[in-house]
C-alpha cells in the first residue's frame, strides 16, 4: 500500500472512530493526564492548563494541547493504547517546558535565512527547514532526557516513535526533488527518534541522499545527547550548513518548497524559555553533572568539559575550530559557505558511519584522562542484527521496533489501574454528589446524572475586534458603578473627614463624607450557553461576507466580551450545557469568584466541542441551586438557547413543562431569569409561543446580534444592582 493510500485509509478510520475518540477525550483520561503534569515538572503544575483532543500536540509553557496522530486510529490500537500514547505525548510536551528554548529556535531560523536567501532560497522556505530540523533534533534530545530521568517512559515513547517511523516507510527512490526532500527529512526524523534508518532505506543505497545523510549523522548523535538547548541548536547549525548545498539543490522549485512548508510544524510546537533540566554531562568527574552545565565552561579542552565550544554532550568537533553563529562562524563570512563544519565530522576515516559522536572509528571515547563516554542514547533499540548502513534488502533487514505482548499488557493494565483509581478515589460517591437532590427529582428519566467539567484551554488573548468591544463595555460599566458607589464629600452627616479639619476654623459646616462601597456590582450572574448539536449550524456571516460562523462560535464571541468586561466588576459563572454520554453535562469555563484573563470563552471555540441534546429544565435547577448560595443581593440567571429542550422521556412537550416549572421555582427564590431565544427569523417566529409559555418574557435575537444584546443587557443589570 502506498503512503497516499495508507494516509487515506487512516483518515477514513479517524472519521469512523471519531465518536469513540470524543468519548475517550471527554472521559477520565484528562484527570489522569492533568495529575501527571506535577510529576513531570518541578514548575507549578497548577499554572499549566491541559487540553486533550484534535490531532497535534504543542505547548506555550503555560498550556499543553495533546492530539492523537492518524496512525493510532488503526484498529490494532484500542482506547487503552491511546492513553499510553497520550502519556508519551504529554511527557514530551512537558519536557519542552523543562528543557527547550524558543529563543534558540528564533535565532536559528534567522541565521539560516540570512545564509540561504542570498544563495537563492526563499526566506520562508529557509526558515521552515531550520525550524523543522531543530524541532527534530530537540525532540530527540528531550526524549533522551525523559528516559534518563524516568525509565518507565521508554516503552511508551518507543511505541509512539516506532509508529511514526513506520508511517514514513520508503516505497521507491523519489521521482521529484520535493519527494526526495521528504525522504531526507523522514530519514533524519527516524534516525533521531529511534536510532534507525527508514524502513526500506535500501532503495537509496549509494545515492546522494545516503552520502548527505552520512555527512550529518554524527551531528544527530551529538544533538540527541547535547546537554543544553543551545548545544543542540549549535549542532543543528552545523548540520544545516553541512547539508546546505544539497538542500539548495532539492528546494529550487516551488513544488519542493511547498513540500518543505507542509513538513514544517503547523505553528510552534513549543514557545517556552524555562530551561532547567539537562541531559547528563559526559564527564562523571564534574560536580555540575546534570545540573548547571554552564559551570564547566573553563574545562581544559580534553573532552571532559561540557562547554558548547567543544560540541557539548560528546558532539562531533568542528575541525576548522569555528562555530556557526559565533564570532565569524556565522554563515556568510569566510568562504562561500561561511565556516561550515568539515564533512568528515560525521564519518570515520574510511568513510563508514561514525557511530561514536566524536567520530572514533573503534567506537571508543577519546575524552582525555577520564575516558568517560558521552551520555547514552536510551531510546535507540539496536540488537545484534542491527547494521548501520543502507544495504538491507528491505524492512525485513531491520530488527523490529515493537513492544512485546508482555510489555503491552503491562501498559494496558497500568492505564486500567489509573482509571480505577480516578473513578474510586477522585470522584464523589452518589451520596456526596453536589446535585444529588436534582438527580433524584429526575429519577424516572433515562438521563439524570449530572457531570460538571472544567476544560483547560489555551490562554491566547482576545482578537482586537472583540477586545475593543470588551473594553468599551468594561468602561461603560465602570462609569455606572462609579456614579452609584463613589464616596460623597461635603455632606452634613457621615464620617468625619480629617483631611478637612482646617475648615472648622472657617466655620464651614461640610466636614463629613459618606464612604462609597467598593466599585463592584452587587450581582451574581450565571450564564448558561446551549451547547447542543444544533449550535453547530451556521449562525451568521461576518467581516464583509468572508467568514461564516456557527451559532456556537457567535455565542462564545458574545460571552467572551462579557467575561472580559466583568472579570473584576461582578461575580460571573459561565457554563456550556448539553446532554451527552448519558450525562447532563456542564462545561464550566469560568466560576463565580475566579480571576481570569478574560479569554477562556474565546479560546474554547476550537478546544471544547459541541455535545448532543439538552435538558434545559435540569440545567436551570442546577444553576438555581448555585445562585441560592450566593451572598449578592441581585442574582441573575441568563439562558441562551437556540431550541426547545429535547432529552426527556416524554419528548419536547415534557421538556417544555419542566422548563416552565424550573423557571417558576427560580423566580420564587428571588432569581431573575432572563432567557435569550437565539436563531433566525423563521425559527423565532415558530418558537415564540413555546418560549412565552416556558419563560413568560424573553429576549429574541438573531445570532449575529447577540453581542449587542448581551452588551445592553449587562449594562442594564449593573445599573439595577
Amino acid at each position: 500500500m502506498s503512503q497516499k493510500e495508507e494516509a487515506l485509509r487512516l483518515k477514513l478510520l479517524r472519521d469512523a472512530r471519531g465518536k469513540e475518540y470524543q468519548e475517550f477525550v471527554s472521559g477520565g483520561i484528562v484527570t489522569i493526564l492533568q495529575r501527571l503534569i506535577g510529576f513531570l515538572t518541578d514548575l507549578p503544575s497548577d499554572g499549566i492548563s491541559l487540553y486533550v483532543g484534535g490531532d497535534s500536540s504543542r505547548t506555550d509553557g503555560k498550556s499543553i494541547t495533546l492530539g492523537l496522530p492518524d496512525m493510532f486510529f488503526d484498529l490494532s490500537y484500542g482506547v487503552l493504547d491511546w492513553a499510553t500514547i497520550f502519556k508519551a505525548l504529554e511527557a514530551h510536551e512537558v519536557q519542552h517546558i523543562n528543557s527547550s528554548s524558543f529563543e534558540e529556535m528564533k535565532a536559528i531560523k534567522k541565521d539560516f535565512a540570512d545564509y540561504m536567501v542570498p544563495r537563492g532560497l526563499p526566506e520562508k522556505t529557509a526558515m521552515d527547514v531550520a525550524k523543522t530540523m531543530l524541532n527534530i533534533l530537540e525532540d530527540g534530545r528531550i526524549e533522551n532526557i525523559i528516559v534518563h530521568k524516568l525509565p518507565g517512559y521508554r516503552i511508551p515513547l518507543l511505541m509512539l516513535n516506532s509508529a511514526i517511523r513506520a508511517s514514513a516507510a520508503v516505497e521507491k527512490t523519489a521521482d521529484t526533488p520535493g519527494q526526495e526532500y521528504a525522504d531526507f527529512h523522514n530519514e533524519i526524523l527516524s534516525y533521531t527518534k529511534t536510532g534507525r534508518h527508514l524502513p526500506n532505506a535500501a532503495v537509496y543505497k549509494g545515492s546522494r541522499l545516503e552520502k548527505e545523510f552520512r555527512a550529518i549523522q554524527g551531528y544527530i548523535d551529538a544533538a540527541v545527547v547535547a546537554v543544553t538547548a543551545k548545544d543542540c541548536a549549535d549542532l543543528c547549525r552545523k548540520l544545516l550548513w553541512q547539508a546546505s548545498d544539497y538542500l539548495l539543490e532539492l528546494l529550487k522549485n516551488k513544488e519542493a518548497q511547498e513540500a518543505a512548508g507542509s513538513m514544517a510544524p503547523d505553528g510552534d510546537e513549543f514557545t517556552s524559555n524555562n530551561e532547567h533540566e539537562f541531559n547528563p554531562s559526559p564527564s562523571s568527574g564534574s560536580s555540575s553533572m546534570g545540573s548547571d552545565p554552564g559551570k564547566n565552561k573553563d574545562s581544559s579542552g580534553d573532552g571532559e568539559g561540557t562547554d558548547s565550544k567543544s560540541g557539548e554532550g560528546g558532539g562531533a568537533p568542528d575541525e576548522g575550530g569555528s562555530e556557526p553563529g559565533k564570532d565569524g562562524g556565522k554563515p556568510g563570512k569566510g568562504d562561500k559557505k561561511g565556516s561550515k563544519p568539515s564533512s568528515k565530522d560525521g564519518e570515520n576515516d574510511d568513510g563508514s558511519s561514525g557511530r561514536d559522536p566524536k567520530g572514533n572509528k573503534d567506537g571508543k571515547s577519546r575524552s582525555g584522562k577520564s575516558g568517560n563516554q558521552p551520555p547514552e542514547r536510551l531510546l535507540t533499540d539496536r540488537g545484534e542484527d542491527w547494521t548501520d548502513d543502507f544495504s538491507e534488502t528491505g524492512s525485513e533487514g531491520y530488527l523490529p521496533l515493537t513492544v512485546s505482548p508482555e510489555e503491552l499488557s503491562q501498559l494496558r493494565q497500568g492505564v486500567l489501574d489509573d482509571m480505577k483509581f480516578d473513578k474510586e478515589s477522585l470522584k464523589p460517591s452518589a451520596s456526596q454528589r453536589p446535585m444529588k437532590a436534582v438527580e433524584d427529582m429526575y429519577e424516572g428519566e433515562r438521563q439524570r446524572l449530572f457531570e460538571e467539567s472544567f476544560p483547560c484551554v489555551p490562554t491566547t488573548p482576545l482578537p482586537p475586534e472583540l477586545l475593543a468591544q470588551a473594553k468599551r463595555l468594561e468602561k461603560d460599566i465602570m462609569k455606572i458603578l462609579q456614579q452609584k458607589h463613589s464616596e460623597r464629600r461635603g455632606t452634613r452627616t457621615g464620617v468625619l473627614d480629617t483631611r478637612c479639619l482646617y475648615k472648622a476654623r472657617l466655620r464651614d459646616p461640610h466636614l463629613f463624607y459618606k464612604k462609597g462601597r467598593p466599585i463592584k456590582a452587587d450581582m451574581a450572574a450565571y450564564l448558561l450557553l446551549d451547547n447542543s448539536g444544533s449550535m453547530g449550524r451556521i449562525g451568521g456571516i461576518m467581516y464583509g461576507g468572508r467568514f461564516a460562523f456557527s451559532k456556537s462560535t457567535l455565542s462564545r464571541f458574545a460571552a467572551a466580551i462579557i467575561e472580559y468586561a466583568l472579570r473584576n466588576l461582578a461575580a460571573l459563572k459561565i457554563s456550556l450545557f448539553d446532554v451527552s454520554l448519558n450525562r447532563i453535562r456542564h462545561a464550566t469555563l469560568k466560576q463565580f469568584d475566579e480571576k481570569t484573563n478574560g479569554t477562556r470563552l474565546y479560546n474554547s471555540i476550537n478546544n471544547v466541542g459541541i455535545g448532543c441534546g439538552n435538558k434545559d429544565g435540569y440545567s436551570i435547577r442546577v444553576a438555581t441551586k448555585e445562585l441560592e448560595k450566593r451572598r449578592e443581593s441581585m442574582k441573575v440567571l441568563i439562558i441562551l438557547s437556540d431550541g426547545l429542550p429535547s432529552d426527556y422521556n416524554g419528548g419536547a412537550r415534557a421538556g417544555i413543562e419542566d422548563v416552565r416549572n424550573a423557571v417558576k421555582e427560580a423566580r420564587r427564590k428571588g432569581i431573575r431569569v432572563i432567557p435569550i431565544m437565539f436563531g433566525d427569523a423563521k425559527f423565532r417566529a415558530q418558537s415564540a409561543g413555546d418560549f412565552s409559555y416556558m419563560y413568560e418574557s424573553f429576549i429574541s435575537c438573531n445570532p449575529i446580534d447577540v453581542c449587542d444584546e448581551f452588551y445592553k443587557l449587562f449594562a442594564t443589570l449593573v445599573k439595577k444592582s
